[in-house]
Order: C-alpha cells, then sequence, then structure tokens
C-alpha cells in the first residue's frame, strides 16, 4: 500500500541517491505534493525558513529538485521534483 511504496521511495533515496535521512524526507514531499513552497517543507520538517532554503539548494544542486516560479504570481517559487522515485 501507500506506506510501503513511501517507504520504498524512502530506502531508494538514501540508498541511491546518497542522501541524510533529512533530504530524502523533503524530497518524498516534495514527489507527493510538486509545486510546494519552502514553507511547507520548512513547516512539515520542523526546520526554519533558513535550514529549508538550505536542503532545498543541495536538493537542487544534486538536481532531484527544481526551483520554479508560481505561473499566477511570480513572488512566488515553487519547489518540483526532477526526478522519479516509485520506479
Amino acid at each position: 500500500g501507500y506506506a510501503d511504496a513511501r517507504s520504498a521511495a524512502f530506502a531508494k533515496a538514501r540508498r541511491d541517491l546518497n542522501m541524510g535521512d533529512g533530504d530524502a524526507r523533503a524530497l518524498i514531499f516534495i514527489c507527493e505534493r510538486p509545486g510546494v513552497r519552502a514553507a511547507d517543507i520548512a513547516a512539515y520538517l520542523g526546520i526554519t525558513a533558513a535550514g529549508a532554503t538550505a536542503l532545498i539548494d543541495r536538493l537542487v544542486e544534486r538536481g532531484v529538485a527544481t526551483r520554479d516560479y508560481d505561473p499566477d504570481d511570480r513572488r512566488v517559487i515553487r519547489i518540483n521534483p526532477a526526478i522519479d522515485l516509485s520506479d
């Protein structure tokens, strides 16, 4: 079920992408909610906005996430997955 798929995605992120727990949890959150905002990631992980920014920087640098402007509001940055963890 869902819990098994989520657990498999977490293991894949940790193993194949050599990520720490926080980065892997954030990536799964982003994959499950494309277009999420950094503040939502921070709230989900219980970290500061600055911590979320640094984490997102790492994910973008690794090529597993992207920062995109919201087409309806250019002031808003949306975080999207750049990979598929489901396979």
